[in-house]
């Protein structure tokens, strides 16, 4: 099954980077970033190329729950290739008023997609992201994921299909400021068994 994914995006950029009547918040980013990468599906093993990656990224709240998104386009003087990963979620306490105590701010139910369709990966990740209440942090969250392939595998002509499993991913932002000079460390980290 070849899925073409590039009008998804599109349809998803439009509806939900910019902000609406609906958003509550809303944050856009576009990274840009060029190196000489390795190739690991190139045809000898240790291969190199000039690659630049260009990442829009969206992330926004509504009154339910929040969405996060990103897109990657990767060019190489070989091929040109799209990634993307979206995160939509429900909030436990926007929908049920439910509360939680000491560092637990809330819980979210998340189903989220990861997508390239030159290499014919599809994987579904459902679970719950744990809000966590931190001081100085604005946000750190805790994502428990299934991590569900949905891919079709080499015989389709794709990436090898690997078996389901699990994920954690641990995203922070942190603020600072250096006199007049303000600041965010962010980052994430994901273990993937």
């Amino acid at each position: 099954m070849q899925f073409n994914v590039y009008p998804f995006f599109l349809l998803f950029l439009m509806l939900f980077s910019f902000p609406s009547l609906a958003s509550l918040w809303s944050e856009n980013e576009l990274h840009i970033q060029q190196g000489k990468l390795n190739q690991p599906f190139a045809d000898v093993s240790g291969t190199t190329s000039d690659t630049t990656i260009v990442t829009f990224q969206h992330a926004s709240g509504w009154e339910y729950g929040q969405h996060f998104f990103f897109v990657d386009y990767a060019s190489t003087e070989d091929d040109d290739s799209l990634y993307a990963e979206w995160y939509p979620s429900l909030s436990t306490h926007a929908l049920f008023d439910s509360t939680y105590g000491g560092v637990l701010k809330d819980i979210s139910v998340v189903m989220g997609v990861n997508m390239a369709p030159e290499s014919d990966v599809l994987k579904y990740l459902p679970g719950v992201q744990l809000h966590l209440d931190v001081d100085g942090f604005q946000f750190l969250n805790l994502l428990i994921a299934g991590y569900i392939d949905d891919s079709e595998g080499i015989s389709a002509g794709g990436a090898p299909k690997e078996g389901d499993s699990w994920m954690l991913d641990l995203a922070w932002r942190y603020p600072l400021a250096i006199k007049s000079q303000h600041f965010y460390i962010e980052g994430h980290v994901e273990y993937i068994d």
